[in-house]
């Protein structure tokens, strides 16, 4: 997506790590979504990103509830995370485009943030951001896309190529 791309896409801390690449891939789940083919959001399309804004709180929460560890041989490392945003194009929904747009932002401000240098851990100021941002998604979705859905925009859809379908197996 034009505008997303990532300053670094290397960390040294395994709970960062593990909250990008689910960050990741739940906005690759959202970029071929059958709603990022049309101009409303599908009420499937709904129920999973509910369920991955609760899945991204649940593991920060446990992330939280963890000791930081004491590493000093294993640290710092370098951990590759998944850089998947520049890869996507726009969508023919805007509500779609957004969102991955807010992702990316969570992924970005994580990755780039104090914490992707310590060993495992989340910095008081990097949760906060994280609690905010995904706060901000979930009220778009709740307070935006649930009350303007469906849009019928007959004169501009479609717009954008197709995002194509999912995985189709190894």
């Amino acid at each position: 997506m034009p505008g997303t791309e990532l300053i670094e896409a290397e960390v040294n801390n395994h709970d960062v790590s593990g909250l990008c690449n689910r960050i990741a891939r739940f906005a690759t789940e959202v970029h071929l979504s059958v709603s990022s083919r049309m101009s409303h959001y599908h009420s499937d399309d709904i129920a999973r990103l509910e369920s991955y804004f609760k899945s991204m709180k649940d593991y920060k929460t446990w992330i939280i509830s963890q000791p930081i560890l004491d590493i000093p041989s294993s640290t710092p490392r370098i951990i590759k995370i998944r850089d998947v945003f520049k890869e996507m194009a726009h969508t023919d929904n805007e509500d779609v485009n957004d969102i991955i747009q807010m992702l990316w932002l969570t992924y970005n401000e994580l990755a780039i943030g104090q914490s992707a240098r310590a060993g495992s851990g989340l910095h008081p100021n990097d949760q906060a951001r994280f609690d905010r941002l995904i706060g901000k998604l979930e009220s778009f979705l709740e307070n935006y896309v649930k009350q303007n859905n469906p849009l019928d925009m007959p004169e501009t859809s479609p717009h954008a190529e197709s995002t194509g379908h999912g995985s189709t197996g190894i």
